[in-house]
């Protein structure tokens, strides 16, 4: 089988202050206008948990600490294809979310009440992520539970 396009590396966060997550409102293509939770692609040398924490300072001046893994998934459109890897995040401290001006143009937390009375669009896996992290409907894989065998002798984990 031949292969024409290599999936990239995408992660997202569900990052939770109280009963809320936070989402952003995307400025650019696939999503503009849409409410999305922050996401982004890694940049050469960084681990996967180092990139969440980057996007959501970046796009939203949020520090949050990384909990564990609660997503995997595979997208084949809108292209590029990817991978989609989604962390639990708690937020620190209690700073308003600033929306960045470029990527997005809003940033705000969403309870679920919130959420469902929100008359702007929602990307749906976003939504999808949201609700279930509000409703309880998920797994955390933490940090501990990713530990590398010994079969490798040089690993930079999130761990």
């Amino acid at each position: 089988m031949k292969q024409t396009e290599l999936p990239i590396v995408a992660v997202g966060a569900a990052a939770m202050r109280d009963n809320s997550v936070l989402f952003v409102r995307q400025t650019y293509p696939p999503f503009t206008g849409q409410w999305v939770i922050p996401a982004g692609l890694p940049e050469p040398g960084e681990t996967v948990d180092e990139t969440i924490r980057r996007e959501l300072e970046e796009e939203a001046s949020i520090q949050a600490q990384v909990v564990g893994l609660i997503g995997l998934t595979s997208v084949a459109a809108p292209p590029p294809p990817h991978v989609f890897i989604v962390f639990l995040c708690r937020v620190i401290g209690d700073a308003e979310p600033l929306a960045d001006g470029s990527e997005n143009d809003a940033a705000a937390f969403f309870s679920l009440a919130e959420l469902a009375a929100l008359d702007e669009p929602v990307e749906a896996q976003s939504r999808r992520i949201a609700e279930r992290v509000l409703w309880g409907e998920y797994q955390v894989l933490a940090p501990t539970d990713l530990q590398s065998g010994s079969i490798f002798t040089l690993i930079r984990a999130w761990m």
